[in-house]
C-alpha cells in the first residue's frame, strides 16, 4: 500500500489564500474553495449529522442540510468537511 504524501497544512492553505487571490476574510468562499479542492457542494436532506463528505478517488461530495437557514453554520460545515 503506498503512503499519501505529507502534506503541511499552513502551506496548503496559503497555496490556496493566493491562488484565489484572497486578501481578507470576507473574500472567503468555502464553496469555491471545495470546488478548487475537488469537491462538489450539494443541499440535500440529512439525518444524522450536519455535513458529510462522500470521496470518490480525489473528488468529493459534500453534503450539507438543505433545511439549514443558519449561513454561518452552513459555512462551518462546508469548511470542516
Amino acid at each position: 500500500m503506498q503512503k499519501s504524501p505529507v502534506i503541511d497544512p499552513a502551506r496548503a492553505a496559503q497555496d490556496i489564500i493566493y491562488q484565489l487571490n484572497i486578501r481578507k476574510p470576507s473574500e472567503i468562499k468555502v464553496e469555491l474553495i471545495a470546488e478548487v479542492r475537488g469537491a462538489t457542494v450539494v443541499e440535500s436532506a440529512l439525518t444524522a449529522s450536519e455535513g458529510r463528505l462522500v470521496r470518490r478517488g480525489k473528488r468529493g461530495k459534500i453534503t450539507v442540510p438543505s433545511g439549514e437557514t443558519n449561513v454561518g453554520r452552513k459555512r462551518f460545515s462546508i469548511g470542516h468537511e
